[in-house]
């Protein structure tokens, strides 16, 4: 049974029979059977389609807001930037994509070569559950706007905006099937892929999750794009205007209550000042209290399940069984956890290079700006970084010498639509957004005149 349930008051708000593998089938022939006309369709018209969509999203602001907030615990405020967000993104696409789509020639021996860009066919998506408009939205457009057509596996907890995420592209482009959810199992999702119904997968979700997703996809040899999971470093010079930047901290690790991939987790702080910043983290976690996530002033949202709540939890004990330490007493409240620090984590402990998918971060100190890199570069996973100094020479040396996707210099990492993002090692491979997001499920054809 899939089933989505409100974190906040255990209220069951769907739940349905998956979907056969039969039914999954039909479906998406709907969609090969619309990339036809979709794919042939200019791009000036398939922009079109796509600025009706941040319409929607922006007339529909409030009601979906209130879905997200109800299906996987969000609070209000952050909902509502996360639609106008999306929206955004439907803008910058809508605007651009005719501009960014166009033949690059190439100079080289032959009269002409050129590198057009063309569309592979019908592209699942298997989304996560944390932003459920803005994870989709922004593997959407890109895709469809190059031409190609999308099934999605949204997270079951989050099945209702699955499901308003389809009417909303139906409503947009009400001629053909051009975006489908599919309401399936994981394992139907693995024989979907491993059996060629599809023609590419693009995954936002766990280093796991990845890691089976990839050997079912390899098995019809499609294309991959991956977004995997985060252990991003915030590194924090004492030069640094501290109080600004220690608030800053809290803010980035208590994102949708700290289930971001790209929020800090692995707090970096030179030694000089590593009691004060505590100090200023420590006092600024006391304006959070837990409180409906619909209610504007409440600051501090419940984790998107129970059983995050119980693995999060877990991962706290283990962790303080192998020497660590919080910053202030553990506490939980059904699906909240209170914002904390984890200290004294070592190389020894199990928890060293875990996500933390919650409020809780993790805090080391440093001397020496090349310290302060090994600690950063330590870890399996390489999506986002971002470093505090004002010594721009040192922040250009530090974040070059950073392994992940990005890095960010005097502010927290936050994506935008002109920006490609994405990661390497176990944090996936392949680019969301920018020019770079739009080619990714395209066939870069060579045309070669002699």
């Amino acid at each position: 049974m899939i089933q989505s349930i409100n974190p906040y008051n255990a209220e069951v708000l769907f739940q349905r029979s998956p979907l056969t593998i039969s039914e999954t089938a039909s479906i998406i022939e709907q969609c090969r059977t619309a990339s036809d006309s979709w794919q042939h369709q200019s791009i000036r018209e398939r922009s079109a389609v796509i600025k009706r969509i941040g319409e929607l999203l922006r007339r529909e602001k409030s009601m979906l807001s209130q879905l997200i907030s109800r299906e996987m615990g969000k609070l209000i405020h952050e909902s509502i930037a996360e639609i106008e967000k999306c929206a955004h993104l439907c803008d910058y696409y809508a605007e651009n994509s005719e501009s960014l789509l166009q033949d690059d020639l190439l100079q080289t021996r032959f009269s002409k070569a050129v590198i057009r860009y063309q569309p592979l066919g019908v592209i699942m998506g298997i989304m996560p559950w944390n932003f459920p408009f803005w994870q989709v939205i922004r593997f959407a457009v890109p895709v469809l706007i190059s031409g190609n057509t999308i099934v999605l596996k949204h997270a079951s907890n989050v099945s209702l905006c699955s499901l308003a995420l389809e009417e909303l592209f139906s409503r947009a482009y009400p001629d053909g099937a051009i975006f489908k959810s599919l309401l399936i199992r994981g394992k139907d999702t693995e024989q979907v892929l491993r059996e060629g119904y599809v023609n590419g997968v693009s995954v936002t979700g766990s280093e796991q999750t990845g890691r089976s997703v990839g050997e079912a996809a390899g098995a019809s040899i499609i294309k991959q794009v991956y977004e995997l999971g985060g252990n991003d470093a915030f590194i924090v010079f004492e030069d640094v205007d501290l109080e600004y930047v220690a608030k800053a901290a809290v803010k980035s690790r208590l994102i949708n209550c700290g289930q971001s991939c790209i929020s800090a987790k692995r707090f970096m702080i030179q030694n000089s000042v590593y009691d004060e910043f505590l100090d200023i983290y420590k006092s600024e976690l006391k304006q959070f209290t837990f409180g409906n996530p619909l209610h504007t002033e409440s600051n501090l949202a419940p984790l998107a399940t129970s059983a995050f709540a119980d693995a999060l939890t877990s991962t706290i004990k283990q962790a303080s069984a192998h020497g660590a330490e919080t910053l202030n007493p553990f506490h939980r409240d059904g699906a909240f956890i209170a914002p904390n620090l984890l200290l004294n984590v070592d190389e020894r402990n199990p928890v060293y290079d875990e996500e933390l998918f919650g409020p809780i971060g993790m805090v080391h100190r440093f001397n020496r700006s090349d310290d302060a890199i090994n600690l950063a570069n330590h870890s399996r996973f390489g999506l986002s970084a971002s470093v505090w100094t004002m010594d721009i020479k040192r922040a250009d040396y530090v974040a070059n010498a950073i392994k992940s996707g990005s890095v960010f210099i005097n502010m927290y990492p936050q994506s935008d639509a002109a920006v490609p993002f994405g990661g390497i090692k176990c944090s996936g491979y392949g680019r969301e957004m920018g020019r770079d997001g739009l080619l990714e499920f395209t066939n870069k054809k060579a045309i070669i005149i002699p």
